[in-house]
């Protein structure tokens, strides 16, 4: 049997089929594009336990909304990429009325998202398309998955047009068009009223260090921004206001040690900084970095032991993970990883007491297996954090904002993602506070903490920065 579950399902339009209303007086909760879906079990949520395909078989899809975004759950039977590979679109029913636009699965559609083709096109003109990028739609996680959640902003016009004209929105998901799944099933609709948002709160964050803290930071500056004449005084007001006491950059493939070092005296007076290059990853310490390798050549992955205190270590591997298509070079580097750190364990070079930090940019997109290799290790009897158990995924999220995305590019045909993540072992390390830096997103209050730093600040890099504080128990 099918169940709806629509929590405002408005009342012009009439389910058919075998559909049911279940639970109209639902409370909805923050959804969070994160790759995490604990939310969704507060959302209306539509289940199909039909069975049409051995693949591509849609289990079950919710919904919800608030004053800028549209929101999606989804579930299918089988691991897919969502953005590339496969037949999965999305038609809108923008103005709510079945009897207006294209009829699709028993709704008046005026746009189809196309997932593959990383596109949204408007029905009634069919020579114009736009970029996900360019609305934006956000979705993650951006790797293999049998789940996904979906956030596509309705703040912008499209073609003129408002998204979303409301006062009420319509929606089915199609796999496989000519005969493959679709939900709702034959005869039914699913309506929401977009005028009944839920009012999303945003992540609490903490921008002040607390004391007796360690603050890393993760940040590819895009292509040696650091030595850009345009723009490394920027990266000077960044430093500057967020004063980390480690620091991993990346993409400074023609900085040189001397040139990052510099640029760090001059942002952080007073400090001493230790500094390592290696391939386009430059890791810089305010504490002692009393050895260093290069865990694969030719990798951009480079390891080094940093002397926190007298009786604390830390290990950091700051992390360039290969780009793109490259699914099995990732999957070697991350393996490399994995067993390095095995490797250090064995011959004692780092002990239960020695801090492990895994941070950068590691361009998880293809396959799942190298971020489960990345955060479980590469010995299923033994994981890579010191008591062998799985290293902890760090979630930040942007600052004022409701998504973990670490990086975007309006020019890119693929849409916003999160490719930065910091890997840590929660066997010594307490987390204190994450966030991902917007500036975009700052109010004036924030931004007057952070002096030097504008509303533009971000646009410095494709890249946002994590910043992590956290102290070694």
């Amino acid at each position: 049997m099918r169940l709806i579950v629509l929590a405002l399902f408005f009342s012009l339009f009439i389910t058919i089929g075998i559909g049911q209303i279940i639970n109209p007086n639902i409370v909805e909760s923050t959804i969070l594009i994160d790759g995490q879906f604990d939310e969704w079990g507060a959302y209306p949520e539509y289940q199909d336990n039909r069975n049409e395909s051995e693949s591509n078989d849609i289990i079950k899809v919710a919904n919800g909304n608030d004053s800028t975004m549209i929101y999606f759950h989804i579930e299918v039977n089988t691991e897919f990429d969502l953005f590339d590979n496969n037949t999965l679109v999305l038609y809108l029913d923008g103005d709510g009325n079945p009897q207006t636009g294209t009829s699709i699965n028993n709704i008046g559609a005026e746009w189809k998202v196309d997932f593959s083709a990383k596109k949204i096109f408007d029905l009634s003109d069919p020579e114009f398309s736009i970029k996900m990028s360019g609305v934006p739609v956000i979705a993650l996680p951006t790797f293999t998955s049998n789940k996904f959640e979906i956030g596509i902003s309705t703040t912008n016009l499209i073609n003129g047009k408002k998204l979303i004209e409301g006062p009420q929105f319509g929606y089915s998901f199609l796999f496989d068009e000519l005969r493959g799944d679709q939900v709702p099933a034959d005869g039914e609709q699913l309506y929401r009223d977009f005028n009944k948002f839920n009012r999303n709160q945003s992540v609490k964050y903490n921008l002040e260090q607390q004391e007796n803290t360690i603050r890393l930071i993760t940040y590819n500056v895009l292509h040696d921004g650091l030595i850009k004449p345009e723009r490394k005084n920027k990266f000077t007001s960044f430093l500057s206001a967020t004063k980390p006491d480690i620091i991993g950059f990346n993409e400074c493939w023609k900085t040189t040690e001397q040139q990052a070092k510099s640029l760090l005296d001059k942002s952080l007076p007073g400090s001493t900084w230790y500094v390592k290059k290696l391939d386009g990853n430059i890791t810089c310490s305010k504490y002692e970095i009393v050895k260093s390798w290069d865990v694969l050549p030719k990798s951009r992955l480079l390891a080094c032991l940093i002397q926190i205190n007298s009786t604390t270590q830390a290990l950091h591997i700051n992390a360039h993970l290969s780009c793109c298509a490259k699914d099995d070079r990732r999957l070697e580097q991350a393996v490399a990883l994995s067993e390095f750190i095995e490797k250090l364990k064995a011959d004692s070079t780092i002990t239960k007491q020695t801090a492990i930090l895994i941070s950068g940019d590691m361009n998880l997109v293809g396959l799942k297996q190298q971020y489960n290799v990345l955060k479980n290790g590469n010995n299923k009897l033994n994981g890579s954090d010191v008591d062998s158990t799985s290293l902890t995924d760090l979630l930040a999220y942007q600052t004022n904002g409701k998504s973990a995305i670490t990086w975007r590019d309006g020019k890119s045909s693929y849409p916003p993602g999160r490719l930065d993540y910091i890997f840590y072992s929660d066997f010594n390390i307490e987390p204190k506070s994450a966030y991902i830096l917007d500036c975009s997103l700052l109010s004036p209050k924030e931004l007057k903490y952070f002096d030097g730093l504008n509303s533009k600040s971000s646009e410095i890099s494709d890249h946002l920065p994590i910043i992590f504080d956290f102290s070694i128990k």
